[in-house]
C-alpha cells in the first residue's frame, strides 16, 4: 500500500517494491540474497521475543551484498576497528526507546551471533532515539 503514495517512483523503476517477512528465506530469495549495498530500517524494534529479533537480523544479513575483493585495507574514522575486517554494505536500523530493554538486548545478541559488528548513535538531546550501524564481519 505504501507504493501507492509514489505512484511515478514505480512506474520509472526508481522504486521496487517487494514483501519480506522476517526470516523467509522463500521472500529473500524472490527479492535476491545478497543484492543491497545499504539495508534502513525503522520501528520494528519493539517490544518483540528473541524469535523475532533473530528473524530480524537474518533476513539483513541476507539482504546485504558481500565482498568477493578482500585487499580493501581502511581504517573506520573515528574508531579502532580495521575496516578490512568487514564487508562494504552496511545496515542502519533507527529505534526509539519504549521501555523495552529485554527486546533491545535480545535484537543486539542476535546480530553478534550472525556476525554483526553494532555501533550506535544516538539522535538529538534525548537518548530514547537511536541509530544503529550494522556491518557484517568477513
Amino acid at each position: 500500500e505504501n507504493k501507492n503514495v509514489q505512484p511515478d517512483l514505480i512506474k520509472n523503476n526508481v522504486l521496487d517494491v517487494k514483501k519480506l517477512f522476517w526470516g523467509d528465506e522463500n521472500d529473500l530469495e524472490q527479492i535476491g540474497k545478497n543484492c543491497a549495498d545499504v539495508v534502513v530500517a525503522s520501528d520494528c524494534i519493539c517490544h518483540q521475543d528473541k524469535t523475532v529479533m533473530e528473524a530480524l537480523v537474518t533476513s539483513i544479513k541476507g539482504l546485504l551484498k558481500l565482498d568477493k575483493d578482500t585487499t580493501n585495507k581502511k581504517k573506520l574514522p573515528d574508531s579502532d576497528e580495521d575496516d578490512n575486517k568487514f564487508h562494504e554494505s552496511v545496515a542502519y536500523v533507527a529505534y526509539e526507546f519504549r521501555d523495552d530493554w529485554w527486546t533491545i538486548g535480545e535484537f543486539h545478541k542476535a546480530a553478534e551471533n550472525i556476525g554483526f559488528f553494532v555501533e550506535s548513535e544516538e539522535l538529538g538531546d534525548d537518548d530514547d532515539h537511536i541509530v544503529y550501524k550494522m556491518r557484517l564481519r568477513k
